[in-house]
């Protein structure tokens, strides 16, 4: 086993945080207005307090129950993407399970996520956002492309161990798609 050693060695990091919120799981709608109210605004807080913190949080419809409930925490929000900090990812409507749907489900998602990025805040996603899913479809890839997606970001181990280890998900087109592992998912 080989030995390294940073002494002397300026080193920088770049983190993001990020939120995922399950929309509908052993909750009421209602405590997910909640949970993505309170967690908003915590990252609002820390934006605040620390001008070099960002976060991103994906799905439009919390962005719309947001400002449907808690408007003075949306126009925080609003106002840090503007500047960069608060990012809007994934381009979906909602965080989708990408078994069961079919192919024009998945189309939609992605034409009614970006569509409101792009009304609300004048951007469009680059990257597909699933950080919670268990099974990905084979044509995912190639309608991620064919709706303006660049990135692919999932979180589940099961994906990293039965893809091929070069990051990237070829789909039925056998077309790399760049993919990327959140750090220390489990």
């Amino acid at each position: 086993m080989g030995h390294w050693s940073l002494v002397g060695t300026f080193v920088s990091i770049l983190a993001d945080q990020r939120s995922h919120i399950d929309t509908a799981w052993l909750w009421r709608y209602t405590q997910t207005h909640q949970k993505i109210a309170r967690s908003w605004s915590t990252q609002c807080d820390l934006m605040d307090r620390f001008p070099n913190y960002r976060f991103a949080a994906s799905s439009a419809q919390h962005y719309v129950w947001l400002k449907e409930f808690y408007p003075e925490t949306f126009e925080r929000v609003a106002k840090y993407v503007s500047q960069g900090r608060f990012a809007p990812v994934g381009g979906a409507w909602l965080e989708h399970d990408c078994m069961i749907p079919s192919g024009e489900s998945f189309a939609r998602q992605y034409l009614y996520g970006q569509r409101y990025f792009e009304d609300t805040f004048g951007t469009r996603c680059r990257e597909a956002w699933l950080p919670d899913t268990f099974g990905y479809a084979s044509q995912l890839p190639q309608i991620l492309r064919l709706c303006g997606i660049d990135y692919f970001f999932t979180q589940k181990v099961s994906f990293k161990y039965s893809r091929t280890t070069d990051d990237s998900f070829p789909g039925i087109t056998s077309t790399p798609f760049p993919t990327r592992h959140s750090i220390g998912a489990v």
